[in-house]
């Protein structure tokens, strides 16, 4: 239920159902369950903006993912930290995180799944070059970036950038 709960938004139903199937599974001892629990945990916070909480658990989830050789578990969660740490413009964890998840969606041949990495690899990339051009020249461009959990794209003047790049740095 706590995933329904989570895809209509309702953090509020969707967070005790979550501990209360991480509270069977625990007595169950179904590792796996338990660390899929987290995962959803992890993803719960992040749509929350929760970061700091939401990286705790997919740190967790990974550890049990790792305990168990799941390789596509661990693959998930490299990837949603590297989403993480992109949405707070840590740009170096962000890539490491990333190239983590490419090289084990690549020993599971998983091509769209490298794809997809390959791809957030490049807008780490394409960020920070945006963002060189908007401190140099702080022209009127047009830019996706993100606000919360949206994206926006406009025109912005030289002090709109300027406080935009201010705001992200």
């Amino acid at each position: 239920m706590s995933g329904i709960d989570r895809n209509t938004g309702n953090f509020k139903r969707a967070l005790p159902n979550l501990h209360r199937a991480l509270e069977l599974f625990q007595e169950t001892g179904d590792r796996e369950k338990i660390a899929d629990v987290y995962f959803t945990m992890g993803t719960l916070y992040w749509d929350y903006s929760e970061f700091p909480r939401s990286l705790d658990y997919f740190l967790k989830a990974g550890a049990i993912y790792r305990h168990l050789n799941n390789t596509y578990g661990l693959a998930e969660v490299a990837k949603n930290r590297g989403i993480i740490y992109y949405a707070m413009r840590d740009w170096n964890e962000s890539l490491r995180h990333y190239r983590e998840a490419g090289k084990l969606y690549e020993k599971l041949g998983n091509r769209l799944g490298k794809s997809k990495i390959m791809h957030n690899i490049a807008m780490v990339y394409e960020y920070q070059h945006l963002l060189r051009i908007l401190s140099d020249r702080g022209k009127e461009l047009h830019l996706m970036f993100s606000i919360g959990k949206d994206q926006v794209r406009g025109a912005h003047t030289q002090e709109e950038t300027i406080n935009l790049y201010i705001y992200i740095s």
